[in-house]
């Protein structure tokens, strides 16, 4: 199973209902920490269905989408109003808010896995970047 990678989604959508049917399906993906942001754990597999429901959704012209990826052992300060009642810290995302986890890969030979290395998540992210095509002019960044 691919490891899970942190991200934060933002977006600045035009129009209401653009804006709520890119809400509603990243709720199934993530969990809302603001009205345009969201956190979630993707595997490579799931942020390409992320960016495939964005690309769906908006209108690249007038639209703005930005996915962060977020470091794993990262820290967070919280100023101002907080999202969790006093008392209560936020450390992972809870089973029902994760992304359903991909199906598994065909099972390899044992001499192909030795072979192989396993590569960390940050890798698998430019080589997404690299397949969808990103940027101003679609509406979405990947940094």
């Amino acid at each position: 199973m691919a490891e899970r990678q942190p991200f934060l989604v933002a977006y600045d959508i035009r129009k209401a209902r653009r804006w709520r049917r890119l809400h509603g399906g990243l709720k199934r993906l993530a969990i809302p920490v603001q009205y345009s942001l969201f956190y979630g754990e993707f595997t490579p597999a799931t942020l390409a269905r992320v960016v495939a429901l964005i690309e769906e959704v908006i209108d690249p012209r007038v639209d703005d989408v930005r996915i962060y990826p977020l470091p794993r052992d990262g820290w967070m300060r919280v100023i101002g109003r907080p999202i969790l009642p006093g008392g209560l810290m936020f450390t992972g995302l809870p089973a029902p808010f994760r992304a359903p986890a991909d199906p598994p890969a065909a099972a390899a030979a044992p001499e192909d896995q030795a072979a192989a290395p396993a590569r960390p998540a940050a890798r698998g992210v430019p080589a997404l970047a690299a397949r969808v095509r990103t940027g101003q002019r679609r509406g979405i960044h990947l940094l």
